[in-house]
């Protein structure tokens, strides 16, 4: 794999960017969660003009990371929420250190933003990544996706 560079998103990679989700929770060998819980939470395709939403949303960076011209994963800076919304890395180049670049571009942008704390969900498989990077448990938060209740955890660090 070459060198993984950043870029902003267009509306042009809503499809990738869905398909990169898809396959990042698809590829999940966890005990943490049951086959029927991945299911509900793998978005369909009718989340495709979701991603095209958020694109173009003001309070939204989305910001790829590509290596050879193909689309690695992604990560998604809520701004006006001071919240990390998505970081997704396609399972053939997880872990590789890209999770952690864009974790770290995304603490960037938000700093160069004023945003002193930034707060995200993580799903139970993630928990001790965000940790390693400074992140902190505060609470734990049940989402129902489809009439199905999956347990994720709401995490901060002080920027």
């Amino acid at each position: 794999m070459g060198q993984v560079r950043f870029r902003e998103a267009d509306t042009a990679d809503a499809r990738v960017l869905w398909s990169t989700k898809h396959e990042a929770i698809d590829g999940l060998v966890t005990g943490e969660y049951t086959d029927a819980e991945l299911e509900a939470w793998t978005p369909d395709s009718g989340a495709i003009s979701d991603f095209r939403r958020a694109i173009d949303s003001d309070p939204f960076d989305v910001l790829v990371a590509e290596a050879d011209g193909t689309t690695v994963g992604y990560g998604v800076l809520n701004r006006s929420e001071a919240r990390i919304d998505a970081v997704f890395i396609d399972p053939e180049h997880s872990r590789q250190g890209i999770a952690t670049s864009v974790m770290r571009q995304l603490e960037s942008r938000a700093s160069m933003d004023g945003i002193d704390e930034l707060t995200l969900i993580s799903s139970l498989t993630a928990q001790g990544f965000y940790e390693r990077l400074g992140y902190q448990a505060v609470a734990a938060e049940t989402r129902t996706i489809d009439g199905t209740s999956i347990e994720f955890v709401v995490m901060d660090k002080e920027l």
